[in-house]
């Protein structure tokens, strides 16, 4: 068994030597990305930003701030409250009353 894995180890080696370098992450190196000149929607996407730098609201019901999730991608706009509870106890319109 242990000439086996250093025979695939070495198999590895060998291919990594010999493969092209890889593009690297736009994540860990923003500052090296091809379109740092010319910003585009994908690369400054709340998919690709970090934690402390997604876009945030105030929840409507309680006034506290929420970050955006990926759950909302495809709603963010509509987006008024942080969670299902808020959205159960939400304000009464005036229009209702």
């Amino acid at each position: 068994m242990g000439q086996r894995y250093a025979a695939r180890q070495v198999a590895n080696q060998k291919r990594a030597a010999e493969a092209p370098p890889r593009a690297h992450n736009r994540l860990s190196d923003p500052g090296r990305h091809f379109c740092v000149d010319r910003p585009h929607p994908v690369c400054f996407s709340p998919l690709t930003q970090r934690k402390g730098q997604l876009p945030t609201k105030l929840c409507l019901t309680c006034g506290r701030p929420f970050e955006w999730r990926k759950k909302w991608r495809n709603s963010w706009d509509e987006v008024k409250y942080c969670g299902e509870k808020c959205q159960r106890n939400r304000p009464k319109s005036p229009a209702a009353a």
